[in-house]
């Protein structure tokens, strides 16, 4: 079978590697890409051993913009596609499903976003894909029909104690990993679903990095340009290596959704302080079934600043507390990446044994 991965954020890179890798062997594997983020960096140090086309994109923080930056990349999907025969779709953004329905293929569109979060995506793209893949706790809507669960959350692709490798000897000259240290993670939030959502101000940053310095050496990795002052905070690393240095973290304190998810298959504490606190199913199981991370609004900056306090003064082992509440939720699920790979590669046969 042809078979397209298309990525549009580097946790997605992720999400799909080792899948790719497999079904490699058996199947014509290309990878279509965004050149956003640290898209290009991932793929350029630490390769799927496919195909590869990037797609150029242009942020845009506006429905129109959007819409037209969307018409682009779909254009040149098309084009791609078209010239490899594709006959399986496999991504996260609507783009497959449009092109998909072009061209006559089949698209799976993966997400762990609740229709109400992603309800532009939803509206556009769900209609026109064949199934959806979704973590158990998430709601579709009225596309559950389409929909293909499973007891797991997409990071564990790629952060499940049998994928990730904690390595022992890892080191990187600026860090020294025996002592506390913190990670401050700050969104772009310029994807259509964050238009109107706040996060983490230069601000409120500067009150953090106050408190937390205190107790540890403070790193920031950031996806928007840092001013001057946080320059001397900047993670420089390979960013293949994030997952080593998060693991390492003894908290972190994000305005992303995505990496709040990673430090919780970690095991590693985290605030995520956004407007999406209190909205997404995948982090509220987290937060309230598992305590692996905690969710405070944006209008609720004291709070944030009283929970950082808080865990600070913990005098127990925090890293062991939550190593320990990691490993219950684990028990409860599955090998996400075994479950995507054996899905796609009978497909569509495998819904009936899967879905």
């Amino acid at each position: 079978m042809n078979i397209a991965f298309f990525i549009a954020h580097p946790s997605q890179y992720y999400l799909f590697k080792e899948s790719a890798a497999q079904l490699c062997k058996k199947h014509n594997i290309i990878l279509i890409y965004f050149e956003k983020d640290m898209i290009s960096d991932l793929i350029k140090n630490d390769p799927y051993n496919v195909k590869t086309y990037c797609i150029k994109t242009i942020a845009s923080n506006n429905i129109s913009g959007t819409v037209l930056n969307l018409l682009k990349k779909e254009f040149n999907l098309y084009k791609i596609a078209k010239d490899h025969n594709i006959e399986l779709f496999v991504g996260t953004s609507v783009a497959i499903a449009h092109v998909g329905r072009l061209l006559g293929a089949k698209s799976i569109i993966f997400t762990e976003d609740d229709v109400d979060v992603t309800h532009l995506s939803a509206k556009i793209g769900y209609p026109f894909c064949n199934h959806i893949v979704s973590p158990a706790i998430c709601n579709l809507g009225k596309w559950e029909k389409k929909g293909v669960k499973y007891q797991g959350y997409q990071k564990l692709s790629y952060l499940h104690p049998t994928k990730f490798q904690y390595l022992n000897n890892f080191n990187i000259n600026e860090m020294n990993f025996d002592e506390k240290f913190f990670l401050l993670r700050f969104s772009n939030l310029s994807a259509h679903h964050d238009i109107g959502i706040g996060g983490i101000t230069d601000e409120l940053a500067k009150k953090i990095i106050e408190i937390l310095s205190i107790k540890g050496r403070v790193y920031i990795s950031s996806e928007r340009q840092l001013t001057t002052h946080f320059e001397k905070y900047k993670l420089k690393i390979d960013p293949t290596k994030i997952h080593q240095v998060l693991a390492r973290a003894n908290l972190l304190i994000s305005d992303s959704q995505s990496m709040s998810v990673e430090a919780a298959m970690l095991g590693v504490p985290s605030i995520r302080f956004s407007d999406f606190s209190g909205r997404i199913s995948v982090l509220e199981e987290l937060e309230h079934k598992y305590c692996l991370t905690f969710g405070i609004k944006t209008s609720e900056s004291e709070k944030l600043l009283e929970t950082i306090n808080e865990l600070l003064s913990i005098s127990s082992d925090l890293s062991a507390i939550f190593q320990t509440r990691r490993d219950i939720m684990l028990k409860d699920k599955i090998d996400v990446s075994s479950f995507i790979t054996k899905l796609i590669d009978t497909y569509p046969r495998s819904i009936n044994s899967l879905g």
